[in-house]
């Protein structure tokens, strides 16, 4: 053959990353005469076979720690099975394996596999906890700076949130299967029911929390950039929250927030 390394390449590519298998990835390349040498103990297509396995067996290994329930409520099989269709829709396009789930989530919504709309919940909280890990390191303040703050300013703070935080309404109560998987029991899938639920790295360490409403709109209001007077008001406006213990509340929440350093500036007006 006179393909060039380039050609070759995308062809090798093209032949070992079929989601169909080796066979087929061969074939619809163009076929493996004058392309691959047979060795004295391989011929042609079990060379090429070693490559197809291991491109394969790599990736799958990689969304596994990624994805530890979602793998482990789908089984090995079905885990193989999705990952493979994954990669078929959504096929690898930067250099870093840290990129090569984030579609999965949104893959999962409209595959069609078993437990799917649980499953897609877990991968979203999975899929934030990777991206956490990855942001860089930043100074956080304490209480003894906010402390020094007049009472009487409160209201006009503005603070800065953490860009670890990650808020999301999610439609299933995903922690107890989460924290199975994490003691190596068997996990359980529940019935759907609306949860509030924060990812955050604190220091090192990477924390998922399932928190009241009240408390998930406060935080996610002051994320999104409200003055602490206007996130709370907008909150204890709300249909059916019982302003009184909202107010109650406030005190212990900033004391937690403070605690594990999600803030990292603040300023006032």
């Amino acid at each position: 053959m006179s393909d060039s390394l380039e050609d070759l390449q995308a062809w090798m590519l093209r032949a070992v990353s079929h989601p169909d298998g080796l066979a087929a990835g061969v074939f619809d390349a163009g076929g493996l005469e004058g392309r691959v040498r047979g060795s004295r103990k391989l011929d042609p297509a079990e060379r090429l076979h070693v490559y197809a396995y291991m491109y394969f067996a790599r990736l799958r290994d990689v969304m596994k720690r990624e994805y530890p329930t979602v793998a482990a409520v789908l089984g090995d099989d079905g885990f193989d099975d999705a990952v493979r269709g994954y990669l078929a829709a959504c096929p690898s396009r930067h250099y870093s394996l840290n990129r090569l789930s984030d579609r999965f989530p949104d893959w999962l919504a409209d595959s069609g596999v078993s437990q799917a709309p649980f499953l897609v919940d877990v991968a979203r909280v999975e899929r934030a906890m990777e991206e956490v890990v990855d942001h860089p390191v930043e100074d956080r303040i304490d209480g003894e700076a906010l402390a020094a703050i007049p009472p009487s300013k409160w209201g006009e703070l503005h603070l800065d949130v953490t860009g670890t935080l990650r808020p999301m309404v999610l439609d299933y109560r995903v922690g107890q299967a989460m924290t199975a998987v994490q003691k190596e029991q068997e996990p359980t899938v529940p019935g759907p029911r609306t949860t509030w639920l924060t990812v955050f790295r604190g220091g090192f360490t990477v924390w998922r929390q399932q928190v009241p409403k009240e408390r998930f709109d406060v935080l996610a209001g002051l994320a999104a950039g409200r003055s602490l007077g206007d996130a709370v008001f907008e909150v204890a406006s709300a249909d059916g929250v019982d302003a009184a213990a909202l107010m109650g509340n406030l005190g212990a929440w900033f004391e937690e927030w403070t605690r594990d350093r999600m803030f990292v500036g603040f300023r006032l007006g």
